[in-house]
């Protein structure tokens, strides 16, 4: 079939593997080989496996690239996909076991999405395979028989990881505990937050939210998703929790699938996530990535059909078996980390919390969420702040700059002090420019991550100290938003003030406060931001607050990442901010 364009004709073809590697040579004339649909993409991939699958295209990342330490099953690591990526031969912190080499599966999948992502798209580029990080192997579950304390064996998986290799290392965690589905504290989920918070250096903890429960009758998704919650140690405040969506609604028309129809659409929850459990509990997830998707004919689920799952390495390579098919929350998971990992490549000097705010920060909800979940609370228990978007973390552009502040801020004082300390800053948005542009649509996405400290013990005030953040308001000045966030620059008796023009935020205050990483979004017109805006940063109070002679000097690290977006307005935003940034004023 050929369409005849303006200056090139366009082919649709069926080719075999080896000849889709040599079409440079066999037609030079040949512009470009564009990618088929996911489903048929997937199996031409596997049934070529032999001819793409080439330890000798594999280019290793660059030496000061980021790691993905995988906490699982172990991995193959002579797999020809994987054994250019490891420098280190793993470790096992399971006791009685030494090898730490996969005997599962489940560990070298999460190894190949956490390197590459798509593999598909990979393997069929015809040239050179590039990995976006490094891979760090410790085996950390057997199936013995011997349940061990997580807490403990999360502790003694990242100390070893870190122990591999100096460098800085993302850590994929997609295993969970399925007999603890509530949001309630645990030793788990409060190791985590520990391990997490690392001293204020923190360490980037990706965890799966878990999977539901198999879904036999299509109708009752995505109800059943809604009432399926997360399992331990999801909830753990300070890790980056992943769920999962799909983009795979196509079943090949040569796979025999007879009357099965993909029960999720493009864009919509995938049928394997959980949920968070309450709208009134902190966003969890906080992104969601590619998990799969099923078809179940009210009998069975149908899980692993390969037209709707993710191509991965497969741990029997020495079999023959080069590629597997993986899907749900740990698919998704793995995904996610590896991604997180290209962020820090790309922003080497910056901080953990930098990291997660700039992969939370990118995060939007698809189209097809917005009409699945029209409930915001619900949407937000389904999908958190949504599906990153890898153009808008990894850098900033003409018309779509990104900010970063990284600082420090002294939520208590010392005993007798009478207040504590806010950040302001100021956000240098430019204004003639702005007010030019009229009603055009801008979109402001402010995202705050910071590592609270945990401390066990308590069931209130569990962290150290709390932050939050808001934005100075239309048509309010400087100094009316700094008195009605801060209650130490109201004269006493005076009312707090409340302008009457509020911003629609997509999340809201309440919702996004809970956690400690807060994003929001709003779209508005350009000339509704012309001119100065001040965010502000305050604590609240934690544990710490009963503990002032001992913590009263204690700081928490934070990060602020903000992103405007002018869409396609002709405008300079990057160079018109950037000659017009400040650094923060601390207000009292």
């Amino acid at each position: 079939m050929t369409f005849k364009a303006t200056e090139r004709d366009i082919h649709l073809v069926r080719l075999t593997g080896e000849v889709l590697l040599d079409i440079t040579k066999l037609a030079p004339d040949v512009y470009r080989v564009a990618r088929p649909a996911d489903a048929r993409a997937d199996r031409l991939a596997r049934d070529h496996e032999g001819e793409l699958v080439d330890a000798e295209r594999v280019e290793p990342p660059p030496a000061d690239a980021a790691a993905v330490a995988v906490l699982d099953t172990g991995v193959a690591e002579e797999h020809p996909l994987l054994h250019p990526l490891i420098d280190h031969p793993g470790v096992s912190v399971v006791p009685g076991i030494l090898s730490a080499i996969d005997e599962d599966g489940h560990g070298t999948e999460m190894a190949g999405l956490a390197a590459y992502g798509d593999l598909t798209d990979e393997l069929l580029g015809g040239g050179p395979i590039t990995p976006r990080a490094w891979i760090e192997n410790v085996r950390c579950k057997s199936d013995d028989g011997n349940p061990p304390l997580w807490a403990a064996r999360t502790a003694a998986a990242i100390e070893a990881a870190e122990s591999l290799a100096d460098r800085r290392g993302v850590f994929n965690f997609a295993l969970s505990d399925p007999s603890r589905t509530s949001a309630e504290r645990t030793s788990w989920s409060s190791a985590i937050d520990q391990l997490a918070h690392h001293d204020e250096q923190g360490r980037l903890i990706c965890v799966a939210i878990g999977n539901a429960t198999e879904l036999a009758n299509p109708t009752d998704y995505p109800a059943h998703n809604m009432a399926s919650f997360l399992h331990d140690p999801a909830h753990a405040v300070n890790a980056i929790t992943v769920g999962a969506v799909t983009h795979r609604d196509a079943l090949a028309d040569e796979g025999g699938h007879g009357s099965l129809t993909p029960v999720a659409r493009a864009g919509e929850l995938s049928p394997y996530t959980s949920s968070n459990a309450s709208s009134t509990l902190p966003i969890k997830p906080e992104i969601v990535m590619e998990g799969g998707n099923a078809c179940p004919d009210g009998t069975l689920m149908h899980a692993g059909e390969p037209d709707l799952s993710v191509l991965a390495p497969d741990h029997r390579h020495a079999q023959g078996h080069l590629l597997a098919w993986t899907w749900a929350t740990s698919a998704a998971c793995a995904a996610a980390s590896g991604l997180t990992a290209e962020i820090w490549a790309a922003n080497r000097a910056r901080w953990p919390h930098t990291i997660r705010a700039l992969l939370v920060n990118s995060a939007r909800w698809t189209p097809e969420i917005l009409a699945q979940h029209s409930d915001r609370k619900e949407r937000l228990r389904a999908v958190g702040y949504g599906r990153p978007q890898r153009d808008i973390a990894l850098a900033s552009t003409r018309e779509r700059p990104t900010l970063i502040l990284e600082g420090h801020i002294a939520p208590e004082q010392p005993v007798g002090a009478a207040n504590r300390r806010m950040h302001l800053v100021r956000l240098p948005l430019p204004d003639a420019e702005l007010l030019a542009l009229g009603d055009q649509p801008v979109e402001l996405a402010i995202t705050l991550s910071y590592f609270g400290e945990p401390n066990e013990s308590r069931r209130v005030r569990y962290l150290g100290a709390n932050l939050s953040w808001d934005l100075q308001r239309r048509g309010e000045t400087a100094d009316e938003f700094v008195r009605r966030v801060n209650a130490h620059d109201r004269q006493a008796g005076q009312a707090r003030p409340i302008p009457a023009d509020a911003w629609q935020w997509d999340v809201g205050p309440e919702s996004r406060s809970r956690g400690t990483v807060q994003a929001d979004r709003l779209r508005t017109d350009a000339a509704s931001l012309a001119g100065d805006k001040h965010i502000a940063i305050w604590p609240t109070k934690g544990w710490w607050a009963d503990h002032v002679r001992t913590r009263g000097k204690a700081r928490i690290a934070y990060s602020l990442v903000v992103t405007i977006d002018a869409g396609e307005a002709d405008i300079d935003l990057y160079n018109l901010i950037s000659t017009r940034i400040e650094i923060p004023v601390d207000a009292s």
